[in-house]
């Protein structure tokens, strides 16, 4: 959010209510999603980074079909350059933080790697 301030040419702004909210729809969507992850990691046995960025990749789709009230509020005022700026950001963001957190929980697990099934 602070480059797409940067972007704008707007100074960010910090505040408690800000982070705090930041946090609570982390909790909120992130919960959820990372059971989801959890079943389809046993349901499917697969790992490794393209089911992490595969979930990613549906976690945003899911977002963007849906955005939460803060979202909306957020891009409201974003010219159509911005928002689509801000829409290639978080789905890059989205993509590799599954890919990478994937590829991280399957090396502390000891998983198979790259669409492996799990090591007995």
């Amino acid at each position: 959010m602070v480059l797409l301030a940067a972007l704008q040419g707007t100074e960010p702004e910090f505040t408690l209510g800000g982070t705090l909210e930041v946090v609570a729809m982390g909790v909120i969507i992130g919960v959820p999603a990372g059971l989801a992850m959890l079943v389809g990691r046993l349901c499917f046995r697969r790992s490794g980074p393209l089911f992490g960025a595969t979930g990613g990749g549906l976690l945003f789709l899911g977002l963007a079909l849906a955005p939460p009230p803060a979202a909306q509020s957020a891009s409201a005022g974003l010219s159509s350059a911005m928002l689509m700026a801000a829409i290639l950001l978080f789905a890059i963001l989205f993509v590799g933080w599954g890919a990478i957190l994937a590829a991280a929980t399957d090396r502390m697990f000891g998983l198979g790697g790259c669409g492996g099934t799990a090591r007995r």
